[in-house]
């Protein structure tokens, strides 16, 4: 199922008010969810659905990946099927999710037009996977060349350009960046592609001046790592395209996340 009903809010918010844990589920979705601890029951007058919507947006990339990867390995059609159908299902609704509420005017300025979650950056968080999926199932003689031409425009594309504009200039530059990139590569967009990794802000320049001398994030912490990940997801996209990342310096991020501190800051 996809829901287009939104706006959503974090998720970290989905959760009982009374046992103030995270023990709801869906029972009635989009709307109606219960606590499975003290079993209340929150309707769509309480809000909590639109905690849950980034969720279910989520949920879908990861089963998506999951068919994806079942083909691959399989070979079985029944997979490839319901993954190509989940992907048009989102190619035909991009547009029509709810990212506001009626009465604004226009989308909120940390939304800037994103879909799946709360903010750009939620949703670029969530749509590598749907964007590898693509990939993956791009082998499949299932998938039409018009289905092909349609998630790619409708979906991937019109998502990448979305965070181009708004994410090029915010932190977690290589999130951003990273779901730009994968967009733009397997829709053979040369110039996007190029611009996630050679532009002014593009994962070079992140490599540059993102690190320490000695491989640190400045931003350290958590953010070390999620940058690092979102990097290295590029670097393993981009090999079967004979060019290789894995340069001495991005080498030396690896070893300081080893070495920045007594567990390692990663």
């Amino acid at each position: 199922a996809m829901y287009l009903d939104g706006p959503p809010l974090h998720n970290s918010g989905y959760q009982c008010p009374s046992c103030n844990v995270r023990t709801l589920k869906p029972t009635n979705p989009p709307y109606e969810h219960t606590c499975r601890k003290c079993n209340a029951v929150y309707g769509e007058d309480s809000g909590i659905w639109q905690r849950w919507i980034d969720i279910h947006h989520g949920g879908n990339g990861k089963l998506l990946l999951n068919l994806a990867n079942a083909w691959q390995y399989s070979g079985d059609d029944v997979f490839a099927r319901k993954g190509i159908a989940l992907l048009k299902l989102y190619a035909d609704n991009f547009e029509k999710i709810k990212n506001h509420y009626p009465a604004d005017p226009m989308p909120r300025s940390t939304c800037a037009g994103s879909r799946l979650g709360c903010n750009m950056l939620m949703d670029a968080f969530s749509t590598p996977r749907f964007f590898r999926a693509y990939n993956l199932l791009a082998a499949s003689p299932l998938l039409l060349d018009a289905d092909r031409a349609h998630i790619q425009s409708d979906f991937m594309l019109n998502s990448a350009y979305r965070m181009m504009h708004h994410g090029a200039t915010h932190n977690q530059l290589a999130e951003y960046f990273r779901a730009v990139f994968l967009a733009a590569l397997y829709s053979k967009q040369w110039p996007m592609a190029g611009e996630a990794l050679y532009g002014s802000q593009g994962w070079f320049r992140l490599l540059k001046d993102g690190y320490s001398a000695d491989g640190i994030g400045h931003e350290g912490g958590a953010y070390h790592r999620t940058q690092m990940h979102a990097m290295a997801d590029m670097a393993i996209a981009l090999d079967p395209y004979s060019k290789s990342l894995w340069n001495p310096r991005f080498k030396q991020v690896f070893v300081g996340s080893a070495t920045g501190s007594v567990e390692g800051i990663a």
